[in-house]
């Protein structure tokens, strides 16, 4: 499961403000975000970089945390 979603599934459950909701699912966003920096890109066009793509944050991660941010700020 996305730490995303376990996030929301969490502030579902104990009741979270809206707030609170936003903040912790941007959050846990963040941190699967950075977690990528560790990982070999096996799908998309940084499939080709092979071990040349380690240490650097999946593109498509860090336009997530950036939409959800937008989210947070909109909603």
């Amino acid at each position: 499961m996305d730490p995303r979603e376990v996030q929301l599934h969490n502030c579902k459950f104990f009741d979270a403000s809206g707030i609170e909701m936003w903040k912790d699912v941007v959050s846990a966003a963040e941190t699967g975000a950075k977690s990528t920096r560790s990982m070999i890109a096996a799908k998309g066009r940084a499939s080709r970089l092979g071990e040349r793509s380690l240490g650097h944050i999946d593109p498509g991660a860090a336009s997530g945390v950036i939409i959800l941010r937008m989210m947070r700020v909109y909603f």
